[in-house]
């Protein structure tokens, strides 16, 4: 993990994004939290700006397993499916000239960062996952679009689309399968995230600390803190635990953070 995290092109310094774009990203990291609790999952690890925008391990100390993901927002309309991988592959010539640019290549782009990203993990099993609240207008197999549906492998795009990213896939410092690679689209609000991740964060606190459930803003605001911070380290880490002590986030640090809060008195609680 941490040779890739070094790997160039996939290492992420932070700060690189708009503002918005960073909370958005932060938020939906809530979410996925959550999600990953909530469905009982023994332990995981979550890094931030190191391998793309966020990635997700199956174990904090020996993982086994990744999910690499590239959280974008978008204003307005879906994405194309030459936004996501620069693909089909053409020069153009330069406005009002005879000349010829060339275009972003394959790697450049997200799908391509995050499959570059993928290839980098030698003994652990890998996949990419781009994340947005706008969806992709890339044709299925089946008919409709990508942005019809929540999650799609890019093994369910139509044969042209798969013809033409297959051939890139196969360049990268380890062959990535189409099947390991997934389009999603997040019911996350742009507009007003935080909103949205507390009423996420009351859910839970209603099951797991009931008498703290009146406290779902603050416990997703002073998350949100945190997670940040873990995104603004910009000094490179010495190796793997740095890595993790630096810009890394557990499920043993969630629990501490929930056991942390039960011990503030919750002011209807008192009331009552």
């Amino acid at each position: 993990v941490f040779a890739a995290s070094n790997a160039p092109g996939v290492c992420e310094s932070g700060g690189g994004y708009g503002q918005k774009g960073v909370d958005f990203q932060r938020y939906w990291a809530i979410s996925r939290i959550i999600e990953l609790v909530v469905t009982g999952q023994p332990d995981f690890l979550v890094l931030f700006e190191s391998l793309q925008d966020v990635v997700e391990f199956d174990n904090s100390s020996a993982p086994t397993q990744a999910r690499v993901y590239q959280v974008k927002m978008k204003d307005t309309g879906e994405w194309t499916w030459k936004m996501l991988t620069a693909l089909p592959f053409k020069p153009q010539k330069k406005k009002n000239s005879q000349e010829l640019t060339a275009p972003l290549p394959f790697v450049g782009s997200p799908i391509g960062k995050l499959a570059s990203t993928v290839a980098e993990f030698q003994t652990i099993q890998g996949e990419g996952i781009f994340v947005s609240n706008s969806g992709c207008a890339a044709t299925l197999e089946k008919g409709s679009t990508a942005g019809s549906v929540k999650m799609c492998k890019l093994s369910e795009l139509s044969k042209e689309l798969r013809d033409q990213i297959s051939p890139e896939l196969a360049k990268l410092k380890k062959a990535i399968s189409l099947e390991s690679l997934h389009l999603h689209k997040t019911e996350l609000s742009i507009d007003d995230p935080d909103t949205h991740v507390a009423g996420k964060v009351n859910s839970f606190l209603l099951n797991a600390a009931p008498k703290h459930a009146g406290q779902c803003k603050s416990f997703s605001d002073s998350l949100f803190a945190t997670l940040s911070a873990r995104g603004r380290k910009a000094d490179p880490a010495t190796d793997f635990a740095s890595l993790v002590s630096t810009r890394g986030y557990s499920k043993a640090d969630f629990m501490s953070a929930v056991e942390a809060l039960r011990s503030v008195p919750d002011e209807q609680e008192l009331v009552n």
